[in-house]
């Protein structure tokens, strides 16, 4: 599968994550023995499909649509970032793609709010993992935390809106 994708904050990405997704979920439930053998290699039980998902610098094209898998297997954004980020230190979506991740977690748990901090996450896109991930009640000692809505930029924080994440 090969998606023709500028590296751009305006470039609609979110358009491949079904298809994207499916494609990933489909080579890597197929078994062992239907996949091609390379030369010299053989297969075992231990032996799982992979999918090889790639760009020109493996930082923001190829590290969404990984996110947007894990999401779509049941992570939240900010799991599928940790995840992503521990073993591609570098990996950091555009802000646009980043975007369009928080409106893939909205579609994929039917919630309203994210567990990433867009703001911040725009902001510095090589923050850490904790220096993006939202808040919720209870940690951290303060009782202003708040669950970030994509949408929610430069607005002023709703109290009346806080939620908890399970």
């Amino acid at each position: 599968m090969h998606l023709g994708l500028e590296d751009n904050t305006k470039e609609d990405i979110y358009m491949y994550f079904e298809s994207s997704t499916a494609f990933i979920d489909s080579v890597s439930t197929l078994p062992v023995a239907t996949l091609p053998l390379q030369e010299g290699s053989s297969s075992t039980s231990s032996s799982l499909p992979s999918v090889l998902v790639h760009c020109h610098s493996g930082m923001s094209r190829s590290v969404t649509i990984c996110m947007a898998y894990l999401m779509w297997k049941g992570k939240s954004l900010i799991e599928a970032f940790e995840m992503v980020k521990s073993t591609r230190q570098q990996a950091s979506p555009n802000a646009g793609f980043m975007e369009q991740l928080c409106e893939w977690e909205k579609e994929l748990t039917g919630r309203d709010w994210n567990t990433l901090d867009l703001e911040k996450y725009q902001m510095d896109r090589f923050s850490s993992v904790e220096e993006v991930r939202v808040k919720v009640m209870g940690e951290g000692g303060g009782g202003d935390e708040k669950m970030m809505d994509c949408e929610d930029e430069g607005k002023d924080d709703r109290e009346d809106e806080t939620k908890v994440f399970e």
